[in-house]
This record gives C-alpha cells, structure tokens and sequence, in this order.
C-alpha cells in the first residue's frame, strides 16, 4: 500500500514539478503564470501537449526544442525528478493532512531554492507564499506561535545585521525575510541547529567551489538553498542531532 501512494504521488507531482518549471521562469520574468500557453524561452513558439509530459518529453525530444532545436536546460527534469520523489516519500510516510501541508511546504520552498540557484534571487511572492502557509499550519496543526515569533526576529535581526555589516556583501536581503519565515516553523531551538548547518554547509561548498575554481574568493553563492537546507534538516531530525551533540559532551 505504501509503495501504490508513493507511485501515485510520484506521478501526480511530475506534473506539478513540472508547472514549477513555469513559475520559476514567468516569475522572474514578471510574466503571468496562471494564464497562457506554455512556450520556448529560445524561440517563443507555443508548446503542445506532446512537447508538456514531464521527464517523457524531455528524453523524447533528446533535450532539445522541437521547434527551433535549442538545448532544453537540464534543470527543468532535475525540478521534476525532485518535486516528484519528494512528494513521493512525504504521502508515503504522513496521513492525510499532514502530508498535504508538508508538501504546500515543499514547492514553496523548491521555487525558492531553484530561483535563487538560477537568478540569486528570493521573489516577494513566494515569501508570502511561505507566510501564508506557516498560517495554515498554525490554525490546523496547534504551532505555538509566540515562541516562533521570537525566534523569527531574532533570527532576521542576525542576518540583518550580517547584511548591513558587510554592504550586502555576505548575505542578500531576501536571505533575511528567509530565515526568519523559516524560524517560525522551526522555534528557537531548532533555529539554531540551522543556523548552525547553514552556515557549516555554505563554507564546504564554498571552499570547494573556490579550490575548482568554480569561484572567486571575493564572489558570493546564493545562501538561502543552504537555509532551506538546514531548515529541512533540523525540522526532520534536529532534535536528535542535538541529543547527539549533548552524549558526547
């Protein structure tokens, strides 16, 4: 039964991942993404149903437009691979409602990671998107509010003072709104922990992208995948690394 509502979930959010595919790009584009016929970045032509198949139509088509041949960024069946598993996993191991407010979560937090991967930028909208959501989550699942609330601004209050310390050197400002709509999910505590798995990840990456040569010391690397990144981490098992970290003292 588990493996049928993984495959079921795994199918449905193909095409989901695949419609974040749009909203990614329109959004950043300032481009309306309910409306209108999906088409090629490269050539504008219209798209159809053919051409829309998650995964399918990539590997159908080699990668390529159908129309004018231009590569079809790789990225697009990565998002869909990842909103698809992911989901997957999620149905499989939550009821009901739970699961659907986890994966709410999810594409939230997959538009942020892939924009800001893509472009180095955190839109508005998808912020208010994660607001918004914290909400539902607050009224149906009992979060404890107040003690979130403070870890939000404290939290954003750090990384404010990071980017105002260094000219918006170390930190964009939409990395402040970020971590302190994650820290409401998260309270204190866990706000910490990532924190702490944030920044640890951010400085591997980036010592190994700079050894590549991949970067230049003095050049920056979009921060909030590695927010959201500890934000998942520290939600899922956070308090069992804590107790870890406490047995060995």
């Amino acid at each position: 039964m588990v493996l049928i509502i993984f495959l079921i979930a795994f199918i449905f959010f193909l095409f989901i991942g695949s419609f974040l595919n749009v909203v990614i790009e329109r959004v950043y584009r300032g481009e309306q993404f309910v409306k209108g016929r999906s088409y090629c970045v490269s050539c504008k032509h219209e798209l159809s149903m053919m051409d829309l198949i998650p995964v399918f139509s990539f590997l159908f088509l080699k990668g390529k437009c159908r129309y004018c041949k231009k590569s079809i960024p790789p990225i697009h069946i990565v998002i869909e691979f990842f909103t698809a598993i992911c989901a997957g996993f999620i149905f499989a191991s939550y009821p009901l409602l739970q699961a659907l407010f986890f994966a709410l979560v999810l594409l939230v937090l997959i538009l942020i990671v892939f924009t800001d991967l893509l472009y180095y930028v955190i839109p508005d909208i998808y912020l208010y998107l994660l607001v918004g959501t914290y909400l539902i989550g607050a009224a149906l699942m009992y979060f404890p509010i107040w003690d979130h609330v403070r870890a939000a601004l404290i939290t954003s209050a750090f990384f404010g003072i990071l980017y105002l310390g260094s000219k918006g050197k170390a930190m964009g400002e939409g990395d402040i709104y970020l971590s302190g709509i994650l820290a409401l999910f998260l309270g204190p505590t866990l706000s910490l922990v990532m924190l702490f798995i944030s920044f640890l990840t951010g400085a591997i990456v980036g010592v190994i992208l700079v050894i590549r040569g991949r970067k230049r010391i003095t050049q920056t690397i979009p921060f909030g995948p590695f927010l959201i990144f500890g934000f998942t981490i520290s939600y899922l098992v956070g308090f069992n690394l804590i107790n870890l970290y406490l047995g060995l003292l």
